[in-house]
């Protein structure tokens, strides 16, 4: 993406945050409009997650076998692409894992808070539990968010090594699995949700969920 076309989207986007508080602050109710604030953090965060990028500014320096200092010795470039492979396709199953586990834990804690959430709201029940609950769920979804992304960032990275590699000899030519992986022409749809897409996505949506079940659980307080 060219940094005009994504600067326009980052304007295009902020715009959109600043109607949505400027609408809660003038029109919603109080519950409503501190829902839009924290909606809007939240959406500005998982947007700077999407946004970055590894640079692409990777050269093989050399096609010699590389020389390992201070321990001495050479390793050579098949060893290192071999590596490069083995780590972008454990980077990339990785990334699955975490995010069955992410949907696990927090599955279990959305159902927890809707579980403890009624008894909490009769007169007499304990607005602490829900309240804790919710907050977890919110802790969990923002700091798995950027975990994705770091782990994405080294798949593309480590992807772009091999690709490097597999182009030394013949550069701009398909001759290896990243390369070729790179020339796929994917659909619209295929293109906007990818996997570097849903690690940050699926946990910014589970942080709006959560940020919503806070709220409600400190209005027991009120």
């Amino acid at each position: 993406m060219s940094g005009k076309k994504r600067d326009l989207r980052l304007l295009s986007f902020l715009i959109f945050l600043g109607v949505l508080v400027t609408s809660a602050a003038v029109w919603a109710p109080p519950f409503y409009k501190a829902y839009a604030v924290g909606l809007a953090a939240i959406l500005l965060f998982g947007r700077h997650l999407l946004l970055g990028q590894p640079k692409r500014d990777l050269v093989l320096q050399s096609s010699q076998p590389f020389q390992l200092e201070p321990a001495g010795g050479t390793i050579e470039i098949s060893a290192l692409y071999s590596a490069a492979i083995q780590l972008t396709v454990h980077s990339d199953a990785n990334s699955w894992a975490r995010l069955y586990n992410f949907l696990t834990a927090n599955s279990i804690l959305m159902l927890g808070w809707a579980t403890v959430y009624e008894p909490a709201s009769a007169p007499g029940g304990r607005a602490d539990l829900p309240l804790a609950v919710a907050l977890g769920g919110l802790a969990l979804s923002l700091v798995w968010a950027p975990s994705g992304s770091r782990n994405r960032r080294l798949h593309r990275r480590w992807g772009d090594v091999a690709k490097v590699l597999e182009e030394k000899d013949h550069p701009g030519m398909t001759v290896g699995p990243t390369t070729a992986a790179l020339a796929i022409k994917y659909l619209w749809i295929e293109e906007k949700w990818k996997t570097g897409f849903l690690v940050v996505f699926v946990p910014i949506v589970f942080a709006a969920l959560f940020l919503f079940a806070v709220l409600k659980s400190l209005w027991l307080f009120i």
